[in-house]
């Protein structure tokens, strides 16, 4: 008992210093921040329209205080407008050259809202794509509840939406301050150059699929020697060479599709669970599951595969204190783990481990 209180007295003091909003340095300047930015309205796939209202200006707030250099808001949607866009979360190789042409950035972010509610409770995931070539170069993701910061004696909970989101905000791009972009010579070597398809969804969630593509898309951006094709030119090239964009496709339609996107591999995923059911005693239990296949696309045979599964409750230590609540985090692990499991890239080759 003795030391399950001493755990725990540890516990409380590590998450005091760690549950407040990260603080920006300002004495330093980012390496990115010397790049014009453009911020993409973020999608919504949650059931309210509140996280996208509180999570894109706390996003425009972040980068501005962190000294970034940002597209203004109105001149973003001036750019939309004009050219038609219907949906932020993609955009074409034509639309990309357009941003760097008018727009003059360097990079566009992209973001969506995964999850949202009044307990409060938010879900943010974002890519950062660069200008004018369209690869993804970054990846985040947070997800927080107001729960999660109530201590022992019930203190430090955070109660409201509107104070969550600054929170949620902080945690997703303070990798960011460190982040540095690609120079030349790192542009220069040779990458295992990727398209992610989107992913079959077999789950019973209508938003699985996409939300599980997007996540995705932010974890192998972090992966060493990959690079991976925005996912708006996979889109529109489906879309406009009529190809299915769910379902299978063959290994001669997806080589053909592989030689146009000008890509070595294809990403092809299912999320075969994503569910955030209810246990014996009324907890929320939430259980993701996703496969991965990889086409080589100058062969059109799949080289790797892999499936991985979790829930909410795997990493419980005492008391419920590791347990996940919500089926995006534990997607997160899942996705983070796949990622770390896919070869390797040495001396300009694809590599596996033993």
């Amino acid at each position: 008992m003795l030391k399950i209180l001493s755990f725990l007295l540890t516990l409380l003091i590590f998450l005091s210093g760690c549950a407040g909003p990260a603080t920006f340095d300002r004495g330093s300047t980012p390496p990115l921040a010397r790049k014009a930015i453009a911020l993409m309205p973020f999608e919504n796939f949650s059931d309210k329209k509140e996280g996208v209202e509180k999570g894109l200006p706390c996003a425009r707030r972040w980068f501005k205080n962190a000294g970034f250099e940002i597209v203004p808001d109105e001149v973003v949607k001036k750019f939309l407008l004009q050219h038609e866009i219907r949906s932020a979360g993609r955009f074409s190789d034509k639309t990309i050259r357009a941003m760097d042409r008018e727009l003059g950035v360097a990079y566009i972010l992209l973001g969506n809202v995964n999850l949202c509610s009044d307990d409060p409770l938010l879900s943010i995931s974002t890519r950062l794509v660069s200008v004018p070539d369209g690869n993804v170069v970054w990846g985040g993701h947070a997800s927080r509840s107001g729960e999660e910061f109530k201590t022992a004696l019930g203190l430090g909970k955070i109660t409201t939406l509107a104070e969550l989101a600054p929170v949620v905000i902080d945690e997703l791009f303070f990798p960011l301050k460190r982040f540095a972009p690609p120079d030349s010579a790192e542009r220069e070597k040779w990458h295992f150059r990727v398209a992610v398809m989107p992913f079959e969804n077999l789950s019973t969630h209508k938003d699985a699929g996409i939300i599980i593509t997007y996540l995705f898309l932010s974890g192998i951006a972090q992966k060493t020697g990959w690079a991976t094709v925005e996912y708006g030119k996979v889109w529109n090239t489906l879309v406009s060479e009529n190809y299915p964009y769910r379902g299978e496709l063959d290994y001669d339609t997806l080589q053909a599709l592989g030689k146009k996107l000008g890509v070595q591999g294809i990403m092809l995923g299912t999320v075969e669970k994503y569910s955030e059911g209810v246990g014996t005693r009324g907890q929320v239990i939430p259980e993701v599951a996703i496969s991965l296949r990889l086409l080589y696309v100058p062969n059109k045979t799949i080289i790797w595969a892999d499936r991985l599964g979790a829930t909410g409750e795997d990493d419980i230590l005492v008391l419920d204190w590791g347990r996940i609540r919500t089926a995006d985090k534990v997607a997160e692990k899942v996705i983070k783990k796949l990622v770390q499991r896919l070869p390797y890239i040495e001396d300009n080759k694809i590599c596996f481990e033993p």
